[in-house]
């Protein structure tokens, strides 16, 4: 395990330790037909796990256009759910999910009792 620094604002940051499990980049443009139109914003999703046996979720989105505005979230997650609730069920979020290896039963359409 790694200490490991994830910033959530230009103040903030999470510390942890942990190592990073997962990570999915790329353009936030629609799909269709199995092309991607360029929209100008830029994701990059991250996600963790901590030498407690926590997530550490990440979301760092940018737009080219604005001049290159950036935000930051990230929040620690103690079940998988929780996780799911932070990414969501977007392509990238399941880029993500494959990267890391990260099944739950929720994504299979069944609810986890956690």
């Amino acid at each position: 395990m790694f200490k490991m620094l994830v910033p959530v604002d230009s103040t903030r940051a999470f510390r942890f330790e942990g190592e990073m499990v997962g990570e999915a980049l790329g353009s936030g443009g629609r799909r269709e037909s199995g092309r991607v139109e360029d929209s100008g914003h830029w994701s990059e999703l991250r996600l963790y796990n901590t030498s407690d046996g926590k997530y550490v979720c990440e979301q760092v989105n940018s737009n080219h256009w604005t001049g290159g505005d950036e935000s930051h979230k990230a929040v620690m997650c103690e079940t998988q759910r929780e996780v799911l609730e932070f990414f969501g069920k977007s392509y990238l979020a399941q880029e993500l999910y494959m990267d890391a290896d990260f099944f739950c039963m929720e994504q299979a359409g069944v609810m986890p009792s956690d």
